[in-house]
């Protein structure tokens, strides 16, 4: 008989599984938990896919980006399980978007970025916590930029996108030099100019550069830039002979000679001696502009052996030689000067004109009687001749002169005055009065005019015409007392005495201390019978000739006359005082006592 097997105990599969799944859930709610509550947490680096290559990103770089990128967001690595709470936040534009669907970078900024540089921060976070962030920085290429300028008709908007590409990308020259040709184009040499300094400046000597820039100044035109665009040239260029003749000529137009004069040096060294003679007169030039006489000359006799036939290289070599004391040689030259240029009028004038500074006034008459035989009018000849002859004391000569340049020159005041003191001088005194008086029109303060026509006048008995200088020159100058005898007796005749008062009442205001005038004054007083005013006078005589016994006896007269009794006797007993014995005093004053002076006076 088989024995039958023991039954083992039947497991049960259904709690198994469960409480294994409960297990692997507790495992997982602990990981999750552990995960997303414990921390620290961590972000490792966000997958950018643009234009479908996928491009790791680190926390903190900086991802460089094209406006028309396709971009999408592939992963964000994170120590979070499954990026619970795992968020993109951008201000500017939908990041999150990136996230689901690949899109151009156009599609989410603002219009106005497009063709600007721009930076934009990506931040990563868990609810509000920041992981991290990137940086997209997106600019166009410099391509972009250009094309568009290619598409654009309007110039002035060409610019303004030339300035906006060059604010973003200033390390491109293609922008730089873009805007210069467009600048050109529209005839604003002043900002290619700028541009170009700018661009001459980074780069260092430049040949091509520099010419495009004195191209530019030349066009403005700025003669500053154009001197400092030479001076950097020359140095490029040094044997560059033009360019040499160029820079000295412009530093000398705009007047520093010293710079200049070093140039013209500096160009002399390099050409042939053959080329050199307008330099040579033109450094000659400078260098006695400068005091520099002995260089000047040494660079005019260089000059002269170039070419012995040009008058004007003597003359410059005369007035050198006679600076620097040479006089025999400064002859020659002159000499010389003159034998190349018969007909040279204004050269013969220059040279009276250094000749009368240097002191040889009959030279300067030889050379100035030349020239009037060939131009009889010259103003500046006869004037120089009329100072020839004045420093050689030549008046017999002088008169014709004079009269010879007022005939050029009717307005000519000191010739007028020069002819009227020369013909006074020699007596012709007729003559002298109508040059004066043609003078004193445009003088009429002079002084001495009138005075010399009041002597004249008067000599020539026209008395009416002194008299009315007379009077101008007691004005001028009031404290000259000789006019006042003939005014007073002019007048005096014509009985004008009350214009007499108010001619000497200014003229005792000026001279108070003469006497003379006073008595003219008392004269006229008596005559007028302002017997008061004369009395006053009078008095101021006495304090001045106190020992006048005759005036003090007049004095004593018309007080008695006026009936100031007490006042005449005081006036005749000075008389006796002063002369004792003087018999009408004596008389005068006892038959004023025996009539009562104390009782029968008037006045006191």
């Amino acid at each position: 008989m088989q024995a039958r097997k023991k039954k083992r105990p039947l497991i049960r599969k259904p709690l198994f599984w469960t409480s294994t799944a409960v297990a692997a859930a507790l495992v997982l709610a602990w990981w999750l938990w552990q995960g997303l509550y414990q921390g620290p947490h961590r972000l490792h680096y966000v997958l950018v896919a643009v234009n479908g290559e996928p491009r790791k990103v680190l926390p903190g770089e900086t991802l460089n980006l094209h406006p028309h990128d396709r971009v999408r967001i592939l992963d964000i690595s994170t120590n979070i399980p499954l990026n619970m709470g795992i968020r993109l936040v951008a201000d500017t534009f939908d990041v999150t978007a990136l996230r689901y669907e690949e899109m151009p970078l156009t599609r989410l900024l603002p219009g106005d970025r497009l063709f600007a540089k721009s930076r934009h921060r990506v931040l990563i976070k868990r609810v509000n916590e920041d992981l991290g962030e990137m940086l997209w920085q997106v600019q166009p290429l410099a391509e972009d930029w250009l094309d568009k300028v290619n598409r654009t008709l309007d110039p002035k908007r060409k610019v303004a996108l030339l300035l906006k590409a060059l604010e973003s990308m200033p390390e491109d020259r293609r922008f730089r030099r873009r805007l210069i040709e467009e600048y050109k184009a529209l005839g604003r040499w002043r900002k290619a100019a700028q541009l170009l300094e700018q661009a001459a400046n980074a780069s260092g000597p430049d040949e091509e550069l520099l010419e495009e820039l004195l191209e530019a100044y030349e066009a403005i035109p700025d003669e500053k830039g154009i001197l400092s665009v030479l001076k950097r040239l020359v140095k490029v260029r040094p044997d560059d002979l033009e360019l040499r003749s160029r820079l000295a000529e412009l530093l000398d137009k705009g007047g520093d000679a010293k710079a200049a004069i070093r140039a013209y040096r500096e160009l002399l060294a390099r050409i042939r001696i053959q080329d050199s003679l307008s330099v040579l007169k033109r450094l000659g030039f400078l260098l006695s502009q400068a005091g520099r006489y002995k260089e000047a000359a040494r660079a005019y006799e260089k000059a002269a052996r170039l070419d012995d036939s040009d008058p004007n290289i003597y003359y410059n070599l005369a007035f050198l030689y006679s600076k620097t004391k040479q006089k025999k040689r400064s002859l020659r030259a002159l000499e010389t000067a003159l034998k190349l240029a018969p007909a040279d009028v204004e050269g013969r004038i220059r040279l009276a004109e250094q000749l009368l500074a240097q002191g040889d006034p009959a030279a300067a008459e030889r050379y100035l009687r030349q020239v009037l035989k060939k131009k009889p009018k010259s103003l500046p000849a006869v004037l120089l001749l009329m100072k020839a002859l004045e420093k050689q004391g030549k008046k017999s000569q002088l008169k014709s002169v004079y009269r010879r340049i007022l005939a050029l020159d009717p307005k000519n005041d000191t010739v007028l005055y020069n002819l009227g003191a020369l013909e006074y001088e020699t007596g012709r005194l007729k003559e002298c009065v109508p040059y004066f008086q043609r003078y004193l029109k445009a003088h009429p303060q002079d002084a001495d005019v009138h005075a010399i026509l009041y002597e004249v006048l008067r000599k020539l008995g026209r008395i009416d015409s002194a008299y009315e200088h007379a009077v101008i020159l007691a004005r001028l100058r009031p404290k000259e007392a000789d006019v006042y005898e003939f005014l007073f007796e002019y007048l005096a005749a014509k009985n004008r005495d009350t214009e007499i008062l108010k001619i000497l009442k200014r003229a005792i205001k000026a001279n108070p201390e003469d006497v003379t005038l006073r008595e003219y004054l008392v004269v006229t007083y008596l005559k007028l019978e302002q017997n008061d005013a004369a009395v006053v006078q009078m008095r101021e005589i006495l304090k001045r000739r106190p020992k006048d016994v005759d005036l003090r006896l007049s004095l004593a007269r018309l007080l008695e006359k006026e009936g100031r009794i007490r006042e005449a006797a005081a006036a005749y007993r000075e008389v006796i005082e002063l002369f004792p014995g003087h018999e009408e005093a004596e008389d005068a004053y006892l038959r004023l006592r025996l009539q009562g002076v104390k009782g029968g006076e008037k006045g006191s």
